[in-house]
């Protein structure tokens, strides 16, 4: 199907008259896109800064330990710990920290290759 160049030109020049004819199509066929812009430009910040994260490590090998200190070195975290997991899940459901990290016995071993399997840690998020 082809477009008939006179019947686009028709079109074009009737929009165009509808559009300088009422002020309220200026202002959303020009305006709103220009104020949207700012605003999703300034206000909207996706950047992650000081976000509340527990972890609960029981397993006390050196590659354990270097991921929670890395974690704990990371501008973007604040790392939280607990007594238990129990308490680090009671925060997570009541809001206080978003995220919870568990890291269990054997992940040491399994990232050294003596375990089976690919090493494991569970994440729980607050969604």
């Amino acid at each position: 199907m082809s477009i008939n160049r006179r019947r686009l030109l028709a079109l074009c020049r009737k929009e165009t008259l509808q559009i300088v004819r009422d002020p309220s199509s200026i202002l959303i066929a020009f305006i709103m896109p220009v104020v949207l812009l700012v605003v999703m430009g300034y206000a909207i910040n996706l950047d992650v800064d000081h976000l509340r994260l527990g972890i609960w490590r029981t397993d006390s090998g050196a590659p354990a330990v270097r991921l929670e200190q890395a974690l704990r070195g990371s501008t973007a975290l604040e790392i939280h710990s607990g007594p238990s997991k129990e308490s680090l899940l009671a925060s997570l459901a009541r809001g206080e920290i978003r995220g919870l990290l568990v890291i269990d016995d054997g992940f040491s071993r399994t990232l050294a290759g003596q375990g089976n399997g690919t090493p494991q840690a569970l994440l729980l998020t607050d969604g």
